[in-house]
């Protein structure tokens, strides 16, 4: 669910919950345009789950959307980042816009 409210005349917010699905799951809120986004994960972390990180999409072509990116460590000694492998994890959210 996406709640959107008016902060002032010239920003709104909208907050909601996603489940992850895949390594990148876009979201649509129901702004017209996505300044920034906070992200908090609810679920616990897991080897093959371990983080979450934001990328605001390009708002000319896709207005109001934002993707959450989770992430992984590459291997047992190898904490360089890649995509996670593990789903169905939630994650908070609010976005800041118009």
């Amino acid at each position: 669910m996406t709640m959107v409210q008016k902060a002032d005349d010239t920003r709104a917010m909208a907050t909601g919950t996603l489940t992850t699905v895949t390594a990148t799951d876009t979201v649509q809120t129901a702004l017209r345009e996505v300044l920034e986004v906070i992200l908090t994960p609810n679920d616990d972390f897991v080897a093959t789950a371990l983080g979450v990180t934001v990328a605001i999409s390009d708002q000319t072509t896709s207005p109001g959307a934002f993707v959450i990116k989770s992430w992984m460590p590459t291997a047992a000694g190898n904490t360089a980042p890649t995509a996670a492998t593990t789903f169905g994890k939630k994650v908070s959210w609010m976005a800041i816009g118009k």
